[in-house]
């Protein structure tokens, strides 16, 4: 069936719309073009740029920065073992190193190496990668793909170039603050340790020269003076020349063996064996003082008899008086003393060869005369020349089997006796005895018929035999003299074990409690590695300092940035970061003196002309309004807010409306009330036509202040249509005024100096003193600056102005507070207006 035809004017019609909607999709289509398209191209290109920075900071930040952490702790861990302690020191000591002394320079130079070589091989992993994906040629392609690789390959290069500058920088910053507290810590330790062994070195010796440790080798054969003897390990046997404090150990000491060994007097150095270090025999060991009594003697004096009879009669002396003897030394005249009052000694014998008595200068080389606490004479009796000449052939016959000393025995102690005398006064043997031997064989003969016991009678026998010479240079000495006459073989008869331990010098007293030392042998090295790679808590004390310093500089940052920590801590450095961070001139806030507040009627506003439906008070903040010129006959209007008393007004922004009056005028009053035109800055931004926002830089201090608006011949006029007059106020104090007083609030991590000036207030109010006002305001305080405010009877409303001066490194701020003061029968309030909230 055929559709039936539509009128003309229809079809004309549908052609029309038709038209219009090809035009309208034309239009959109451009719009599309226009519009769309290059918005929707700048934002795939920053996708594009977007989404590999984010990929790139992701994979340096959670990949790479990690790695090189990890890398940088494991060489720490790996470089902080310091090698085997058991090395020998210069000069043969068989001692370890302390960890100190081996691994501390070598671990910071290895460490540094090794930092060095992980952030040169981190940059060039990155310049290879970049140079590959310029160069590869692992399949043919287009020029245009060739192009968008290298596009894509500079835009990595630039990304994996700044991220990698990046890491390496944060690393290296928190490996060198690790580096230097680990330095620190090592000096800081090192030098607590060479200090402290220092004062255990002066303490051991001041110990050694109390307690006598310093002798000489009780053997006759060598009898030569040692300082300090040679201790023997027990562990390995190894000989320790000089086991004391020093840079080995201050109270003990690691042997190559791994045996912990003392080291000073304080730890049992004297526990260990000891040996000559000439000689290299058997010492005495103990903690006691060493009492040394040198045996004098010609040859075949009866010495030898004389020191094994001392040693017996020593003995049962000892245990009369409630002590014990042991702990001798085999082949020589030595035994320990114990239980005696003034605790356990050693005491020695020294009995050098009879050679050394034969001549001056043999006498002089006797080291047991320097150091003796006792000297015992030995006088052989038979030998004395008056004791020949008086004896007769029956005598001769009676002591024919007894051996005498081919020397003079007189003599021989003068020869003693001028050595001694030339020994300076503290090293002289401090008693002396003299005992006549062979006293059995002498009272056979007729010269010694008459010889009794006793001091005295010994004494006076010498005189009356010929020897009153070697009395009297005895008795020159100086020093307490007894006399014995020693019988041979008679049990107590004589007490030679009294007259010894009288020379020596020891307390005969017994002790409370008797005492019987157990000898503790040195602890060796526990644990199961071996001693060598023993490193002690020195290892571990440095590791966490270590770690301690890299996460110091971050942790301080944030420390510092939250003001967390204390003005005063770490030697005031919160204080001064908060100084840099927050400086007194830049650290101020602007306030809008003409923002309205309800039940406020501060500040005023004045106009010299006003058109109809406007007002002077409709440019301010929170009113809707203007003030504008239309219809004036004035040459110049001006605008006006009035303060009613001084403050600081930095900058004024207006928005003017209408005809563009060109430059406007500020104007001030001066001292005498005068209005002065002030000299500042304008800077004129075009809004909308006949629309433009002004910001003027005023910088000035003033009571009230005019913007004064030129004559135009434009009947439009001007208006303006936003006013805001801002003055700055330092940050540094948060001032909450009342009618009790004033609180400053100290905004900022350190101290302030704070001048605080008398208020400014209405008419019909006073201020009263509530005390001095402070001087200073300690950081993040809040202190009462005072004064309390009192209503006269006429007083009404009005505004307050609080003003307190600030300085600080040679600059002043002023922090300033206006408040609307209102009387009350409970005491006046104080609204705050313009205070710095913080």
């Amino acid at each position: 069936m055929r559709r039936p035809e539509l009128p003309e004017r229809v079809r004309g019609t549908a052609a029309g719309l038709r038209a219009k909607a090809r035009k309208a999709g034309d239009w959109i289509e451009t719009a599309l073009g226009v519009l769309v398209m290059p918005l929707a191209l700048f934002a795939v290109c920053v996708m594009m740029l977007l989404f590999p920075a984010l990929g790139f900071a992701f994979y340096y930040v959670c990949g790479v920065l990690p790695r090189l952490i990890w890398r940088h702790f494991r060489s720490v861990w790996r470089l902080s073992e310091g090698g085997s302690p058991g090395a020998a020191v210069t000069g043969g000591e068989p001692a370890g190193v302390p960890y100190l002394h081996r691994a501390g320079p070598r671990v910071f130079r290895a460490l540094w190496q090794d930092a060095r070589e992980e952030y040169a091989k981190e940059a060039v992993s990155a310049l290879k990668r970049d140079y590959q994906m310029f160069t590869a040629k692992d399949r043919p392609r287009r020029r245009l793909e060739v192009f968008g690789d290298q596009c894509l390959g500079l835009l990595g290069c630039i990304y994996r170039g700044f991220w990698t500058l990046v890491v390496v920088l944060v690393t290296a910053v928190l490996f060198l603050s690790a580096l230097l507290l680990h330095l620190l810590v090592w000096v800081v330790l090192t030098a607590g340790f060479r200090a402290f062994c220092g004062l255990c070195l002066a303490a051991d010796r001041a110990g050694r020269r109390l307690t006598g440790t310093a002798t000489v080798c009780p053997h006759p054969e060598c009898g030569r003076f040692v300082a300090l003897p040679v201790r023997l390990c027990p562990g390995c046997g190894a000989r320790h020349r000089r086991l004391g404090p020093d840079r080995n150990g201050a109270l003990h000491r690691t042997c190559r063996c791994g045996m912990r060994l003392p080291a000073a007097i304080v730890s049992g150095v004297r526990r260990l064996d000891a040996r000559c270090p000439h000689c290299s025999r058997p010492m005495l060991r103990g903690d006691g003082r060493t009492h040394l009594v040198l045996i004098a003697g010609a040859p075949n004096s009866g010495r030898s008899v004389l020191v094994r009879s001392g040693l017996v009669q020593l003995a049962r002396r000892v245990r009369s008086l409630g002590g014990s003897v042991g702990g001798g030394v085999p082949g020589a005249a030595a035994t320990g003393l114990f239980g005696l009052r003034g605790g356990r000694r050693s005491l020695v014998l020294l009995d050098p060869p009879g050679s050394a008595f034969a001549e001056q200068s043999q006498v002089d080389a006797v080291d047991g005369l320097r150091h003796a606490h006792g000297l015992v004479l030995v006088i052989d009796g038979p030998a004395l020349s008056a004791v020949r000449r008086a004896s007769t052939g029956e005598d001769r016959e009676r002591i024919s089997s007894v051996p005498r000393a081919a020397q003079e025995p007189g003599e021989t102690a003068e020869r003693v006796l001028r050595n001694v005398a030339s020994l300076p006064a503290d090293r002289r043997p401090r008693r002396i005895a003299v005992v006549l031997t062979k006293t059995a064989a002498l009272r056979r003969t007729s010269a010694g018929a008459g010889l009794a016991d006793g001091d005295d009678a010994v004494r006076q026998w010498l005189v009356n035999a010929g020897a009153g010479n070697l009395v009297r240079l005895v008795e020159e000495s100086a020093v307490p003299v007894r006399f014995l006459a020693d019988e041979a073989g008679a049990d107590g008869e004589t007490d030679l074990g009294g007259l010894l331990l009288w020379t020596a010098g020891v307390p005969k007293g017994s002790r409370r409690r008797r005492v019987v030392p157990r000898l503790r042998l040195p602890r060796p090295v526990r644990g199961r590695r071996p001693a060598a790679a023993r490193t002690g808590r020195a290892r571990y004390t440095l590791l966490l300092s270590h770690v301690a310093g890299f996460v110091a500089l971050p942790l301080t940052l944030v420390l510092l940035q939250t003001a967390a920590l204390p003005a005063t801590a770490l030697f005031g450095l919160p204080a001064a970061y908060d100084r840099w961070a927050d400086p007194l001139p830049g650290f101020t806030r602007d306030h809008d003196l003409t923002e309205i507040h309800q039940g406020v009627k501060w500040p005023t506003f004045t106009a010299s002309y006003a058109a109809e439906g406007t007002s002077p008070a409709g440019p301010r903040t929170g009113v809707i309004g203007l003030w504008s010129t239309v219809g004036s006959l004035n040459a110049s209007d001006w605008l006006g807010v009035d303060f009613g008393f001084p403050l600081p007004v930095s900058r004024v922004e207006l928005v003017l409306g209408g005809v563009d009056p060109g430059r406007l005028e500020i104007q001030t009053p001066d001292a005498a009330g005068k209005w002065v035109a002030r000299t500042v800055e304008h800077h004129v931004t075009e809004l909308v036509p006949r629309l433009a926002q002004d910001e003027i830089e005023v910088g000035l201090t003033a009571s009230a202040i005019r913007i004064v608006v030129p004559e135009t011949d434009d009947p439009t006029g001007v208006s303006i249509s936003t006013l805001r007059v801002w003055s700055p106020s330092s940050r540094l104090l948060r001032l909450r005024p009342s009618g009790s007083g004033l609180l400053l609030t100290s905004t900022v991590n350190r101290a302030v100096a704070v001048d605080v000036r008398p208020p400014v207030l209405p008419p019909g109010w006073r201020a009263a003193s509530a005390g001095a006002p402070p001087r200073r305001v300690p950081a993040g305080a809040t202190v009462s600056a005072g004064p309390r405010l009192i209503a006269e009877a006429d007083a009404r409303a009005g505004p307050v102005r609080y003003a307190v001066r600030i300085t600080e490194d040679g600059h002043t701020a002023t922090a300033v507070c206006v408040a609307w003061v209102t009387p009350a029968a409970s005491g006046p309030r104080a609204e705050p207006i313009v205070c710095d909230g913080g």
